[in-house]
């Protein structure tokens, strides 16, 4: 598809850019001002001087969609403009145009419910004075007018809340500054930037939402009160002054809804879902920063990791260099990925599912802290996949500064790979061996690249399997995923001495970020479920006892940190082959050094992956093998 987008650089628009990008399509932007750089599949251009030339622009163009009310607009183009070229669309045969409206429209004082519904009454044009409400009506005016030569979308929408937006700054500011009852309306029911631009997206496509206004708003409203509460109870958090209770969110109640959604929700396959709560708490930690850094609140004093605190500050320690993340489409890989991106990094992710892939680049792609990545998708326990992975990462980037193998996983039943490797060693223990030698001239040539492999301390109960480590014997899930770690373990001891003897500025280090909440144990049949023979009692007893246990484990997030932290913090300079348990240097499995039974598994895993001896002749970073009794 192709698309035209304006107010590209604006609060949604250049959101919407972003996603259609990651979902393939090709985009023109239009922009006021000064207009960025193009890239692939992307071509900004100033609005024309002339509406006549708007045909050109307009040509081979499928869909055009309008963000600009809920961006930059008054400050951009007129509203004449804008008219002129859904005008131009309709005669120039695109398809659909979506407009992004205003719920301004409505005429509060003419309704029977408190709830705004489409069909309520609206604001005559002439009767009002407000630019955006007369805008508005007079964008919907346009689309009725072109209505039987193009396919229309009117999407209505309150306040558009983001972290950047201005008006939502100063909402919270004026609530922090004991003002609230000047800006903030009775029920507030705001639309979050990102899902609005997703909305967009899906109403250029949805075939039902021709022809309609349709309300798109957040699925939540809060109540004016409960909004001032909350906002100062955030900021009493992130100022530091009061006691422990504020952490703790009160249960506000539901206010009754400001605008009705039903009818996106049943036009459209997605909606808004962002609660306004975490809108609340992504503006008011903005403004705090904003206060800290115009020195209007003092620095804050921090008692964590080097990885933490330049998140928290904003910093971008990594900037310029280049990761490599493995399993970077879900859960801790994802989290890793993405603070990464936020520190300044540019993050090669890799993965097998396409789909979350490209989520996750738009995702960077849309937040303007982080630094643009790019997706390889790779399936790590195919060698073939390893190798042609390692050939485009070298073309993107002649060397690396870190390397984060993390993806994993346990298999309820025991698989061989093409190459005629148990699945879960060949994943957990081959693929990132092989990895790391294929890209080793891309480590060497950074200064000081580290090498972090996320372990586990399930590798403590994997001794046993080292006897039969493709577990040809007698298959156990956990016991074959612990014996994939173990493996691990010891291939990077010994990589680690390895380094070491050749005098190596490279780094390898693996990190246990502890137990933490991700789909590991429901994917790959590992987790059958509750059994169908349970009554439903003892159902939901299990079901109450597995959920007590998941909320006891960290988040990705949490253990991302820890795995970051290994990959950049000054504590580790000049260092090689730590075991790091959380923020902790712990120690190995006593088996865990390099001893002779390192040297077997790493002759195993050599053959494993086609390197052809013990004393890593054909590997990348080579050494001799120490001798060992």
């Amino acid at each position: 598809m192709r698309v035209l987008v304006t107010d590209a650089t604006g609060q949604v628009g250049h959101r919407v850019v972003t996603r259609l990008l990651a979902d393939q399509h090709t985009v023109s932007g239009l922009v006021t001002g000064e207009v960025p750089g193009n890239a692939d599949d992307l071509t900004y251009t100033a609005w024309p001087r002339a509406d006549k030339a708007l045909a050109g622009l307009l040509a081979g163009i499928d869909c055009v969609i309008i963000p600009d009310l809920a961006g930059s607009w008054p400050d951009g183009v007129s509203l004449d403009r804008l008219t002129a070229l859904i005008g131009a669309a309709a005669q120039n045969g695109v398809k659909r145009v979506v407009v992004v409206g205003s719920t301004r429209v409505y005429r509060k004082g003419g309704m029977s419910t408190a709830t705004a519904l489409e069909g309520s009454p609206q604001v005559a044009r002439d009767a009002t004075d407000d630019p955006l409400t007369r805008a508005a009506l007079g964008l919907e005016a346009a689309l009725r007018e072109f209505g039987n030569d193009i396919d229309c979308v009117a999407i209505r929408v309150p306040e558009v809340i983001s972290p950047e937006n201005e008006a939502a700054q100063a909402m919270v500011r004026s609530i922090i500054e004991k003002a609230a009852s000047e800006v903030l309306p009775e029920v507030y029911q705001p639309v979050d930037a990102d899902n609005l631009a997703e909305t967009l997206i899906v109403a250029a496509r949805a075939p039902r939402a021709v022809g309609h206004a349709i309300n798109v708003a957040g699925p939540l409203a809060a109540a004016h009160d409960d909004v001032v509460r909350e906002v100062r109870r955030l900021a009493a958090i992130l100022q530091e002054f009061q006691p422990s209770e504020v952490f703790k969110r009160p249960d506000y109640a539901p206010a009754p809804l400001a605008w009705a959604t039903d009818r996106s929700r049943s036009l459209l396959p997605k909606v808004p879902a962002k609660l306004v709560w975490t809108n609340l708490a992504e503006v008011t930690q903005q403004v705090i920063h904003q206060w800290r850094d115009s020195g209007r609140l003092a620095p804050k004093e921090f008692a964590m990791s080097p990885a933490k605190k330049a998140i928290e500050y904003r910093e971008t320690p990594l900037k310029g260099r280049v990761a490599v993340v493995t399993g970077a489409t879900d859960g801790i890989g994802r989290a890793t990925a993405l603070m990464l991106a936020q520190m300044g990094a540019k993050v090669i992710c890799t993965g097998r599912n396409k789909v979350a892939g490209k989520e996750l680049i738009a995702q960077m792609r849309a937040d303007k802290r982080m630094v643009a990545g790019r997706f390889i998708a790779a399936d790590l326990t195919i060698q073939a996949q390893v190798h042609a992975l390692a050939d485009k990462v070298i073309e993107i980037a002649p060397k690396i500064d870190i390397l984060i193998n993390n993806a994993g996983a346990a298999y309820g039943a025991r698989t061989e790979t093409v190459d005629g490797v148990e699945a879960t060693l060949a994943l957990n223990a081959v693929a990132p061996f092989l990895l790391t030698q294929l890209l080793s001239e891309q480590l060497k040539a950074a200064d000081a690249a580290r090498v972090v492999n996320v372990s586990s301390d399930a590798h403590r109960r994997g001794l046993q399997g080292l006897q039969d480590l493709q577990s040809t014997q007698d298959y156990e899930p956990m016991m074959a995923y612990a014996t994939s770690k173990l493996a691990g373990v010891l291939l990077s001891r010994a990589l680690a001495e390895q380094l070491k003897n050749a005098e190596s500025t490279v780094s390898i280090h693996m990190v246990h970020p502890g137990d933490v909440r991700t789909d590991i144990e429901t994917k790959n049949g590992l987790n059958a479920g509750v059994p169908d023979d349970l009554g439903p009692q003892a159902k939901q007893r299990m079901n109450t006892i597995r959920e007590a246990r998941r909320m006891q484990l960290i988040s990705p997030e949490e253990a991302a940190a820890y795995v970051v932290n290994v990959a950049m913090s000054p504590e580790f300079a000049g260092k090689n082959g730590l075991y790091v348990s959380k923020a902790e240097v712990d120690q190995v499995y006593n088996t865990g050094s390099v001893s002779q039974t390192a040297w077997q598994v790493w002759a195993q895993c050599a053959e494993l992956a086609g390197i052809e001896d013990a004393n890593g002749n054909d590997a990348a970073l080579p050494a001799e093998a120490p001798e060992t009794a």
